[in-house]
């Protein structure tokens, strides 16, 4: 039972990768697209669809700005010195800090292609499970009638 849920979500993880593929918005580098991934963890049965947690999804911290959108607002920006061996300390400290300055920022229009109504994560799962969830309990349901 429990291999044939694994087999069942690992084939269905692809093509819940592929979907989200297909409307993410496509940039200069491809990056966004080239983020998305899928993670299978078989002792819980878990999975994971799109960005997940590995190194080089760090550098995608725009991602998420992409995907929910951004209020107009106004932040300070702390623009640090850079020497010739990079940052002299890597917290920011005072003799680190070259100028402070306001920087008014844009909003930005939500562009939903992860977390989305469209990709039905549930019911697309659910049409493949279904089989195996009731074969699952007619086996208990007759196990009881001993």
């Amino acid at each position: 039972m429990r291999a044939e849920i694994a087999s069942t979500l690992t084939q269905a993880a692809p093509v819940l990768e592929g979907a989200m593929v297909a409307r993410a918005p496509r940039g200069k580098t491809g990056r966004l697209i080239a983020g998305l991934g899928w993670k299978f963890y078989p002792k819980t049965l878990r999975l994971i669809v799109g960005f997940i947690g590995v190194r080089l999804n760090r550098k995608l911290f725009y991602a998420r700005i992409v995907e929910g959108g951004r209020r107009a607002q106004v932040v300070t920006v702390q623009r640090r010195k850079v020497g010739r061996s990079g940052l002299r300390h890597r917290r920011k400290r005072f003799e680190d800090i070259a100028s402070t300055y306001q920087l008014r920022v844009k909003a930005r229009q939500p562009h939903h292609f992860v977390y989305t109504p469209e990709t039905n994560l549930r019911s697309f799962l659910a049409r493949r499970l279904n089989g195996i969830w009731d074969r699952a309990l007619r086996r208990i349901a007759d196990t009881g009638n001993e």
